[in-house]
């Protein structure tokens, strides 16, 4: 009986493994730093955005990372390049929106099945602001979410 409890307790184990690698795997992943990344720093471009959108009924999970040299990095790795003056003019769009000042309260009662949890950090004249924020969610100006829209179109493939 002792070997088949020790055998319960590896199978019980390695269930609960593959559960949360399968739950939690796409949110590690995003956290390797890709070959592309390490280049843009000793470039010496630095990392002015991160965005990630996550949720809905399609469990969408996409994050990019804007350098402050117009170049792109999303989830899987691949890179892409838009132009330094189109990131200098979401960096000032933040500025204006009030990124910077903004802190957003827990999300309330609007939590829904089809919303998309957003977050974003910037970076700008050496200060890093970060909000995490929900679909409809209350109190949020609506220049923040025109920034989220800004920042989108940004990083989008098909721009």
């Amino acid at each position: 009986m002792r070997g088949f409890g020790r055998k319960l307790v590896t199978i019980a184990a390695f269930v609960l493994l593959s559960v949360l690698v399968l739950a939690c795997g796409p949110q590690l992943l995003s956290r390797v730093v890709s070959p592309t990344e390490t280049r843009s720093a000793a470039q010496g471009a630095e990392v002015v955005i991160v965005y990630s959108r996550s949720g809905g009924i399609a469990r969408v999970n996409e994050e990019w990372t804007v350098y402050s040299d117009g170049r792109i990095v999303d989830i899987g790795g691949k890179e892409r390049q838009v132009s330094a003056a189109a990131v200098a003019d979401v960096l000032r769009q933040a500025e204006e929106a009030g990124f910077f000042e903004f802190s957003p309260k827990g999300p309330g009662n609007n939590l829904c099945n089809d919303c998309f949890n957003y977050r974003l950090s910037i970076t700008s004249t050496g200060e890093r602001h970060e909000v995490e924020l929900i679909d409809a969610q209350e109190g949020v100006p609506d220049g923040i979410w025109a920034l989220i829209l800004s920042v989108q179109q940004l990083a989008s493939p098909t721009r």
